[in-house]
């Protein structure tokens, strides 16, 4: 897949990552955790110079995770689209997995950070799945 395409939940941003993908990565270090709300943060790695926004350029908003790191959202609905950190990652945009146009066919082979890991994650597999929301009383 050469060509990566994205947009925030209300589609207000669109972006366009050209260069193919450079990695896939589930992030589960303690920062992507408490800025994402979630237990871990996928993300498909490109390079930052194939990386540009479309549509929405003056929606995407910015919050400077650390010294280094900066997180890229869309400032009408609040998705995730990108960070980027010149100090750690020089030349790579993290693009959020889910704000990834066509993400179905993207698995992330490797997993970083695990030290900081959540005990359960790796029992999700085996958790009770439901088509849709459960049933009352499931």
């Amino acid at each position: 897949m050469d060509n990566i395409n994205g947009q925030c939940r209300c589609g207000a941003v669109e972006y366009r990552a050209t260069g193919g993908i450079k990695g896939l990565v589930n992030c589960h270090c303690e920062l992507c955790r408490s800025i994402n709300g979630s237990a871990f943060s996928s993300y498909v790695v490109v390079a930052l110079e194939g990386l540009s926004v479309g549509k929405g350029r003056e929606r995407v908003s910015r919050y400077q995770v650390t010294d280094g790191a900066v997180k890229h959202y869309c400032s009408t609905c609040g998705t995730p689209l990108f960070n980027t950190n010149p100090v750690r990652y020089p030349g790579l945009a993290m693009l959020y997995l889910g704000a990834v146009r066509n993400h179905p066919v993207l698995a992330a082979p490797i997993n970083i950070y695990s030290e900081s890991k959540l005990s359960w994650v790796d029992a999700i597999a085996e958790a009770q799945n439901f088509p849709g929301p459960p049933q009352r009383g499931t």
